[in-house]
């Protein structure tokens, strides 16, 4: 029954998800340069280095590369990101505050497994 409950949960946020950043994703690291951006391994390996810090959020103006910068992070740091979600200017539901949530969520909860049980957890107490 456990197992059911957590299939359910993941299906549910699995809709917010979508294969859409998945594609997005792949896109974006078909961008980057390589020997470009060297900068961004720079900051991202002194925010492993962080204990206290356990979010890295890259914000820019539009067109600055976050995307590339991004995609080729998940991609050379594949073992330390668990989650992550593209925003696009052209399709507003990605940059939605729920739909952003919902994608963050559903990844963590595929990869992490006390985090998927808590899931379970409290959505059983919102809907009791």
């Amino acid at each position: 029954e456990e197992i059911a409950k957590e299939e359910r949960l993941l299906d549910t946020l699995k809709q917010s998800f979508h294969n859409a950043q998945t594609r997005e994703l792949k896109r974006q690291q078909g961008f980057f340069l390589e020997d470009t951006r060297g900068f961004i391994d720079e900051k991202f390996r002194a925010w492993l280095d962080d204990a206290k810090s356990r979010v890295f959020w890259l914000c820019a103006g539009p067109g600055m590369g976050k995307s590339v910068a991004m995609a080729h992070l998940c991609k050379q740091f594949k073992e330390h990101v668990l989650a992550v979600h593209f925003c696009q200017h052209n399709i507003v539901e990605t940059g939605r505050t729920k739909r952003i949530l919902l994608s963050l969520a559903y990844q963590l909860a595929q990869k992490l497994t006390w985090y998927r049980a808590k899931a379970c957890e409290i959505a059983a107490e919102i809907k009791s």
